[in-house]
């Protein structure tokens, strides 16, 4: 998942999100001078000083660099109607807001990764000022003159490539009229959303933070491996209390999901996570309600009918009614295998424990899992092989063969400056360089991937900064953040599960597209955010590594002996790829469909109790096994921002593409570097911003195949 530069983490990554929206000439570029002024959130440098970051400054920073950006603007319209030019007008708009977005990306990490009332109480400070500053551009008609006539000039027409690419950025927002017909709504709608995310962000965090549960008899933890029964335990010390800790902490709660014999015990987590922002101090309900209602008025102010019209214009979908009859097509597709795989879980419950009972909610994983189990073994003889250095280095490498880049880790510190050593915020981070064969700088990346409690949930990646070539044609060089939540090392290193592999894989494909991306303007090289169904495509076709026995050989070392995966179990953890597949598939959809009920189908939604009117919808989305409830309060990757919101179909979408492209990679070897490269060329380099079905022609030579995504899934064999 990609994370956004706004002060949020869902990014991953790939729309255009609130602030690129209502600012959409923020970039990442200069360093600020401003006489003897400490402006620490302004510096732009290959590596950041983390340590000069302190909340205090946040709000005379952004004040600061709002009265960079306004001058800079102010400069533009001040350039006579018969002046104007693609340099001092378009290219200058699009440097404008430098500062400011510099220091949001800096705020958006530390939000994400080191979260405090403190910061909090800081972010929302500056929410006034940002508002103020969109009302100041939204309405500045010199601005928008200047920009109309250099559109309709002859100039104009003669531009090719990212020229031409980024003119026709402004002109669609020309054409929206934006200043004229927006007004006060449009700035009260976005301070109003902005509000509203970050207290959703927030309830999330603070609900599974708040819930905890202490066993004193290690007995009741009967399930468990030893390793999380350690981390269970020390939990407890750090918290100054005797025995073993249960929280809904991402790590913990899959733990016990998964593996925890207690029925009673995984039946009071999953309520308490399931309900934690439900009811009480943390409601998200009626928020959630609220953001849907306003991303509808965002929309109509835009002259959509819907909201997933409105974000999906650019997308390879176009609009709602294409993503939605794609969801509904593969739901049709796969409801057959769904309910066969679910049949044969439940018989296998009845059989395991004698009884004709139902598979409960918070049962099904369990015995998904014991299911597993009986086929190919369990999950603890496969996480041998995948400790997390020996995973990070055996990607790297993968990497390095598929494209020749180089990676080499830099001394890091957090505190006292070290001479040499890059600055990261806590002792856990790492960070690497990255050059080609030659020896050239390419660019950088932090790894964050030990879990703690001021932490955002899950897997992303965060672009800390953009490549961008400035005036004089210098290219600056990209830097991106991956973040996970693995267990921190105890008595013994963190052994990653295969699908937390599968995690970290799907992260180094976005990073490498942010690598590797080289449109001219950071306005369009934002296309590697704003179109999640082409740019979730290069970090699920990185899933695909995981899988094949060549890289494999790569990645899987046991944590001890450092001997390779025996090849009788390589083969069994390849064939389990598409245990439950259709499930895996439902559950996408589930969301998806979810979501674009609520942005495409809203006159349904916008009156009564939604909560009910979904169930309805997604009824025929969902096991037998679930409880009839929407997960709409804690769905944060709708509603704590508005990066995915109407484009979570948008995985699914990105999965045929990285299918499709990855079956050509098997025809050729998939460590082959001459396919690699012309990849990276013709895909992951953006072709000076071409649209996607443009890219996937070039590289595949053809459309689409969607057929291939049910084949590698082994579905077509149930709907022939």
């Amino acid at each position: 998942m990609v994370a956004r530069l706004f002060l949020c983490n869902n990014v991953s990554g790939v729309r255009k999100s609130f602030l690129l929206f209502v600012f959409p000439w923020i970039i990442f570029t200069q360093n600020i001078a401003t006489g003897d002024e400490y402006h620490p959130f302004l510096v732009d440098s290959e590596t950041v000083n983390w340590q000069s970051l302190e909340t205090k400054y946040i709000e005379p920073d952004i004040e600061q660099a709002i009265e960079i950006a306004q001058k800079n603007i102010d400069k533009i319209t001040s350039i006579p109607l018969d002046q104007v030019t693609f340099q001092n007008t378009i290219v200058a708009l699009n440097n404008a807001e430098n500062a400011l977005a510099t220091a949001f990306g800096y705020i958006g990490i530390l939000t994400s990764t080191c979260d405090s009332p403190e910061l909090r109480d800081a972010v929302v400070k500056i929410e006034q000022s940002m508002v103020e500053f969109s009302s100041y551009c939204d309405s500045n008609d010199a601005l928008w003159e200047r920009i109309k006539i250099f559109v309709e000039s002859p100039e104009a027409q003669k531009l090719q490539g990212g020229d031409a690419k980024l003119l026709a950025r402004y002109s669609d927002q020309l054409k929206n009229d934006l200043n004229r017909r927006s007004g006060k709504r449009l700035v009260e709608i976005n301070k109003k959303l902005l509000e509203k995310y970050q207290t959703f962000r927030a309830n999330i965090l603070d609900a599974r933070n708040a819930w905890e549960k202490y066993v004193a008899d290690k007995k009741d933890l009967a399930g468990l491996s030893e390793k999380v029964i350690e981390m269970l335990r020390f939990d407890a010390e750090q918290h100054e209390h005797e025995g073993y800790r249960l929280s809904l902490r991402p790590d913990v709660f899959d733990a016990c999901m998964t593996y925890l014999d207690s029925d009673d015990l995984r039946k009071e987590m999953y309520l308490a996570y399931t309900n934690s922002c439900r009811n009480g101090r943390y409601n998200n309900v009626q928020l959630a309600r609220d953001i849907v209602r306003l991303r509808n008025d965002f929309a109509k102010i835009f002259g959509f009918q819907t909201y997933a019209d409105c974000v999906l214009r650019k997308s390879m979908a176009k609009n709602g009614t294409t993503a939605m009859n794609f969801i509904d097509g593969i739901h049709d597709r796969i409801l057959q295998y769904f309910d066969q795989e679910n049949d044969e879980l439940q018989k296998y419950y009845e059989q395991m424990t004698r009884t004709n009972a139902p598979i409960q909610p918070w049962q099904e994983q369990y015995w998904a899992e014991k299911l597993f189990s009986s086929k190919f073994g369990t999950e603890d003889n496969i996480s041998q092989y995948f400790e997390l250095n020996s995973v990070l280095n055996g990607m790297l490498e993968i990497a390095h063969q598929l494209y020749g880049i180089t990676f080499v880790e830099q001394p890091t510190h957090c505190g006292e400056r070290k001479d040499g050593a890059v600055s990261v915020w806590h002792d856990d981070v790492k960070y690497y360089q990255v050059f080609e064969e030659n020896g050239d700088f390419i660019g950088g990346i932090y790894f964050d991937l030990y879990t703690r409690p001021s932490k955002h949930e899950g897997t992303w990646t965060n672009y800390v900064k953009y490549g961008y070539c400035d005036q004089d044609g210098t290219w600056h060089h990209p830097i991106a953040l991956i973040c996970a939540n693995f267990t921190p090392p105890s008595d013994r290193p963190c052994l990653l599960s295969h699908s937390g592999t599968e995690m970290l894989f799907h992260e180094i494909g976005h990073a490498l597209h942010h690598l590797f991306y080289r449109a001219p303007y950071i306005k369009i090289n934002d296309d590697i955010n704003i179109l999640p169904d082409f740019s979730e495509m290069p970090s699920q076709f990185m899933q695909n590594f995981c899988w094949h026995p060549a890289t494999l050989n790569i990645l899987a070392k046991h944590y001890v002996t450092g001997e390779p995966m025996p090849q009788a179990l390589m083969k069994k953890l390849i064939e389990s790829r598409n245990f439950r597949s259709a499930n895996k598939f439902m559950d996408r959809l589930y969301r998806a469909k979810m979501d674009l009920e609520l942005h495409h189908n809203y006159k349904k939604y916008a009156n009564g109790d939604i909560g009910k009117k979904l169930d309805k919808a997604l009824a025929g989305y969902r096991t037998k096994f679930e409880d009839d409830v929407s997960s709409m309060s804690t769905f944060d990757y709708v509603f704590a921002h508005d990066y995915y919101a109407a484009q979570i179909y948008a995985y699914k979408w990105a999965e045929m593409l990285a299918t499709d492209l990855f079956d050509r990679f098997e025809k050729f070897g998939v460590l082959d570097r001459k396919i690699g490269q012309e990849f990276r060329e013709k895909i992951l380099s953006g072709g000076q911003g071409e649209p996607s079905e443009i890219l996937f022609r070039k590289f595949m030579r053809r459309d689409p195949n969607p057929e291939i995504l049910f084949i590698k899934n082994e579905l077509v064999k149930i709907i022939r």
